[in-house]
């Protein structure tokens, strides 16, 4: 994962690099700004529930935030299952270079 910062002066980045910025670090930016929305939604949510103001703009607002949370919840389950994947991947692939070697 490319973690450099771009150059303020003649454009390009750091070390030669001439990658942009990392789209899975911008996909992980936006999703935690989202989180930060969520949270603040569901606690507002939740102190409105406790004060019993529970009418249709409530039920609408709280509908809107479990659909965020199982969105959350896919996409850690997307990113888990990758990594997942990803270890199995290189674990048979290495051994089946093991396997030619030996």
């Amino acid at each position: 994962m490319c973690r450099f910062k771009p150059r303020e002066e003649g454009g390009g980045a750091r070390y030669g690099s001439d990658h942009g910025a990392n789209p899975m670090d911008k996909e992980a930016t936006e999703l935690g700004k989202k989180a930060k929305e969520l949270k603040k939604a569901s606690e507002a949510l939740h102190q409105e529930e406790r004060s019993g103001n529970k009418g249709r703009k409530w039920r609408k607002n709280m509908k809107a935030v479990e659909k965020a949370e199982a969105t959350w919840a896919f996409t850690l389950l997307d990113y888990i299952g990758k990594l997942i994947f990803g270890i199995v991947g290189l674990i048979v692939s290495i051994a089946w270079v093991a396997h030619i070697i030996i």
